[in-house]
């Protein structure tokens, strides 16, 4: 935890994937740092989502994750289109000074451009923790 808590205080850093197989405590992991980080000050909101292993990208899936962000983010997404969807939340997330999502049970890859996630390099205090089992 003391690692992960070092790479994500670091500027240089705006994503980092944590891996290995089932059991070895990459939630419980994710979840102190959750825990330890929400509320602390160092990011503006922390988001700890879960993804699930049966994730595929397909829009409805997609909408999925977009609604636990939303949630997170106390905003209401309209049943409109992706696009429209996407396009709030990036420009909510955007709002934020800083934030720490982490993507916890991740099996397959996630475009998170189509989510509404901004890139570290578009939104500069946005940092991505993604626990992941096969990537």
């Amino acid at each position: 935890m003391a690692n992960v808590m070092d790479v994500l205080r670091r500027e240089d850093v705006q994503r980092i994937g944590i891996w290995g197989m089932g059991g070895v405590g990459k939630t419980t992991l994710v979840q102190n740092v959750n825990n330890k980080l929400s509320g602390s000050g160092s990011f503006s909101i922390v988001m700890w989502i879960t993804v699930s292993n049966r994730y595929q990208e397909t829009e409805s899936e997609l909408k999925k994750v977009q609604n636990l962000v939303a949630r997170r983010l106390k905003l209401e997404l309209p049943e409109e289109s992706m696009e429209t969807r996407t396009s709030q939340l990036h420009a909510r997330l955007m709002m934020e000074k800083t934030f720490l999502l982490i993507l916890d049970d991740v099996w397959n890859p996630i475009e998170l451009d189509r989510v509404g996630i901004p890139e570290p390099q578009v939104h500069r205090g946005g940092k991505n923790t993604i626990d992941n089992k096969i990537f």
